[in-house]
């Protein structure tokens, strides 16, 4: 069966109240891995990442990782992002400054409130 691509947009705000750690429900997982095929644009936002099913990491062409207060919050990104948590660690919160990972090309940038995004050598 063909299916046609189609532009779909999904906005999840919380992602632990969707997905808690562990095994994704099985609504989310279809949504993740099925809809691959309908070229979907899905953005899973979460304060805390360790809170949440893995299934996204696994699946986005795209991480945008903000400052966080929490030791393992910073590692857990940093070993999801595979970069140094230095890298995270020197996020400012207050210029909200975010490194971004994407996948389709390897590039890590660094952007921020006001910044011109920047690319990183990691």
């Amino acid at each position: 069966m063909h299916h046609k691509k189609q532009n779909i947009t999904l906005v999840v705000e919380e992602l632990a109240d969707v997905t808690p750690p562990g095994k994704a429900p099985p609504a989310w997982g279809d949504i993740v891995r099925k809809s691959m095929r309908f070229n979907p644009h899905i953005y899973a936002l979460t304060q805390r990442p360790a809170e949440s099913d893995k299934t996204i990491l696994g699946n986005c062409t795209v991480i945008r990782c903000h400052s966080m207060k929490r030791a393992n919050d910073r590692k857990s990104m940093a070993r999801d992002m595979d970069i140094d948590q230095a890298h995270i660690d020197a996020l400012k919160m207050g210029a909200f400054e975010y490194i971004e990972c994407d996948d389709r090309t390897g590039v890590y940038t660094l952007g921020g409130k006001g910044a011109k995004p920047k690319r990183l050598k990691i």
